[in-house]
């Protein structure tokens, strides 16, 4: 039995994905996690506020969610007997890749403060793995961590030609980066793995069977070559 008081929060744009109510609502209902969410186009904004009324409860921890993962309550049991196994970590997430691309959402950096590129599995057979950087998808906040934090939490930096291409700083990396410089220390639990849910595309191919593709592999360079025509 958990001595946390859990509140979630999430920012959700007007659409979404079925599959994780789904999950959300059964998981948040058999463990009596109530849901504190805001509509909008801004989602930096909307997240914002959210956190900032699990605040003005009695929580001890907010658990932040993004309309796209898919859990489980058993991933949700394990995120948080890790955590009370390591009461010193601040910021909990769980292991998640990215959508579209084979990437881990997560930055770590090595001795010298350089952002590591390859990642082996060696540095995750700890229980928990200290990073940089993590993600709002299904991760665990002490709001004892979090309430004097310096504000704006999530805002975003143009490159420095003032666009938002290649060297901008999003909302999210940007909270991570100001929970790190405030002394906040942040981790992946590495026995707690969620899906990232996204869209596909099946085509038939010559034989009548299915050719997955994503629809930015669509953008990019058509259909697949293999597809019935």
């Amino acid at each position: 039995m958990t001595h946390m008081k859990i509140v979630a929060v999430l920012s959700i744009p007007r659409l979404g994905f079925n599959d994780f109510w789904g999950a959300t609502l059964a998981t948040l209902t058999q463990r009596n996690v109530p849901l504190l969410r805001y509509t909008g186009a801004f989602w930096d904004q909307c997240l914002t506020r959210a956190l900032e009324d699990a605040l003005a409860t009695d929580a001890t921890h907010i658990l932040t969610l993004d309309y796209d993962t898919l859990f489980s309550g058993d991933d949700l049991d394990a995120l948080v007997s890790t955590a009370e196994a390591n009461p010193g970590i601040d910021a909990l997430a769980a292991i998640q890749v990215a959508r579209c691309r084979d990437q881990l959402l997560c930055s770590i950096r090595n001795e010298d403060g350089i952002e590591v590129t390859a990642v082996y599995r060696s540095a995750f057979e700890q229980p928990v793995t200290p990073v940089d950087t993590a993600h709002f998808g299904f991760t665990l906040i002490s709001t004892a961590a979090l309430r004097d934090l310096p504000r704006p939490w999530l805002i975003g930096q143009p490159d420095q030609n003032g666009s938002w291409r290649e060297g901008r700083v999003d909302p999210d990396i940007a909270f991570w980066r100001t929970w790190k410089q405030h002394g906040r220390s942040l981790a992946l639990a590495n026995r707690v793995a969620v899906g990232h849910l996204e869209l596909m595309i099946a085509w038939p191919d010559t034989n009548m069977r299915a050719i997955y593709q994503r629809p930015n592999e669509l953008k990019a360079g058509g259909p697949p070559l293999a597809k019935w025509s």
